[in-house]
């Protein structure tokens, strides 16, 4: 039997739909529901206007089956100390290539001497003294010149004039799922 997902207020849950509309199930309180199945075999049963809501923002954001999104039911104010329940879809990660805005995702490059000697250099005693941390500030700038001639190769490498990225402390895409947070 597959695990039922139960939505908390204000608390994303990550998932992967294994279809992209939820099926029209009858409800054991009477009328129709949406029965929502993902990729990891669990399910989600909403309404059908919600589940309508759900199906139309998944077909808004270009979402394809099996790719991460977030899913939230959230508290929102609506005027004059009045507060109702919207429903959030939003993508988790990237998925590279060309993405709907226009906007091109390449994976982040694998880590690099640049990154070793950055780290390095954070946590390296400066003039012998350990707990001072740091390097000589003309080393750091050296290494902030060698971070930017990458980036500036990085950008000539592409010819095509598409949308490019660069970070510049670390290439490496930041995790959200860093425990219970608000939609």
């Amino acid at each position: 039997m597959s695990e039922k997902i139960q939505f908390q207020t204000n608390i994303p849950v990550e998932l992967a739909l294994q279809f992209l509309e939820g099926k029209p199930v009858d409800s054991q309180f009477g009328g129709v529901q949406h029965l929502f199945s993902t990729t990891d075999n669990r399910v989600f049963f909403v309404s059908e206007m919600v589940g309508n809501i759900v199906a139309d923002q998944v077909k808004k954001l270009g979402v394809q089956k099996g790719e991460p999104i977030e899913l939230c039911k959230a508290e929102v104010t609506q005027g004059r100390g009045r507060k109702g329940i919207q429903w959030i879809v939003k993508k988790v990660g990237f998925v590279p290539g060309q993405q709907p805005d226009g906007t091109f995702v390449v994976p982040a490059p694998p880590a690099n001497e640049l990154e070793a000697q950055l780290a390095q250099s954070s946590a390296a005693p400066r003039n012998g003294k350990p707990g001072t941390g740091g390097e000589h500030p003309r080393r750091l700038e050296r290494l902030l010149q060698t971070a930017n001639s990458h980036a500036t190769t990085a950008m000539v490498a592409n010819p095509t004039g598409t949308a490019l990225l660069t970070m510049a402390a670390s290439p490496r895409p930041m995790t959200t799922n860093l425990g219970r947070r608000s939609c």
